[in-house]
């Protein structure tokens, strides 16, 4: 039987991935401060995810994510960011803020007195880099990419919209976790915010 590579190609806003039939991709390996990309991607590797306290490294691209899918940047739903993110919050709506509060909120993680796994460089994903968690498979067995993320190292991943940094014009991208659908919306709407950091 002759093999057929098919190419899926997604533009987002002047941004593009490819997946391959064979599960390898278009993958970015961005580090801070440099957003070249490193050309085409890479087979999956047999362990893709690596927990190690409270954060989760992606072999696939080397970044390091929060593992927590709701981290507490807020004490009441609805208050100003908090000093001090409780890492271990399991209440969903004290993870949900608009763009402005949530960049206040990472900043607030780098220079609060426990840093998340001791690092202080973490930051709203790119839409590229979100995107990058999204297992697309999952959707096609009655799963969710969300409930995929949790089975495989993160905790309290929502089936909700994450932020990413990318804008267009006022609005900024988001990912659904539920489906892994993209869109943007205005950044004074609420949505959940799941840190990274790092590349290699």
């Amino acid at each position: 039987m002759k093999k057929i590579n098919i190419k899926l190609c997604v533009f987002l806003g002047g941004l593009s991935a490819i997946v391959h039939a064979d599960n390898s991709a278009y993958v970015p390996k961005i580090a801070p401060g440099d957003t070249a990309s490193a050309g085409p991607g890479k087979q999956w590797p047999s362990t893709r995810f690596v927990v190690s306290g409270d954060c989760v490294t992606d072999n696939l691209t080397g970044l390091m994510w929060a593992k927590n899918g709701i981290i507490g940047f807020e004490s009441t739903n609805g208050g100003r960011p908090i000093a001090q993110p409780n890492y271990n919050n399991t209440t969903a709506n004290l993870n949900n803020l608009t763009v402005p509060l949530a960049i206040t909120a990472i900043g607030n993680m780098n220079t609060a007195p426990i840093k998340l796994c001791g690092y202080s460089d973490w930051r709203l994903p790119n839409i590229t880099e979100l995107m990058s968690l999204i297992n697309y498979a999952a959707t096609q067995n009655s799963s969710s990419p969300a409930a995929w993320l949790n089975d495989n190292g993160f905790n309290n991943i929502n089936v909700g919209y994450y932020w990413s940094i990318t804008s267009s014009g006022s609005n900024y991208w988001r990912v659904l976790l539920s489906t892994g659908v993209t869109g943007s919306s205005f950044a004074v709407n609420a949505c959940y915010v799941l840190p990274v950091r790092g590349g290699k």
